[in-house]
């Protein structure tokens, strides 16, 4: 799966369920040629190390995509936090003067 541009247009929704059904159908046909060849345990390992590398690449790019929301996020709670606590430790010095 590539990247988008920014000015694309996102593909239909049918176009991305052919997409994913034709993945399907070729696990599945994987499946039955290794079954054929009495060597699943290969394919399952090869498809498992596939799939992993997959999921691992949409994760790194979610988590790299999320992290710039976070980082203002934290600033906006960081920012909060100082204006709550610099008054009221403002206030615990003017009494104990």
């Amino acid at each position: 799966m590539g990247g988008v541009a920014l000015n694309a247009r996102p593909e239909p929704l049918r176009i991305q369920a052919d997409q994913v059904l034709l993945a399907l159908t070729q696990y599945t046909l994987r499946f039955k040629v290794a079954e054929g060849q009495a060597r699943l345990d290969e394919t399952l390992i090869y498809l498992g190390e596939i799939y992993n590398d997959e999921v691992t690449t949409e994760v790194e790019g979610l988590t790299t995509a999320l992290e710039p929301f976070l980082m203002i996020f934290l600033g906006l709670v960081g920012t909060l936090v100082v204006a709550v606590f610099l008054p009221m430790t403002t206030m615990m010095q003017v009494l104990e003067k």
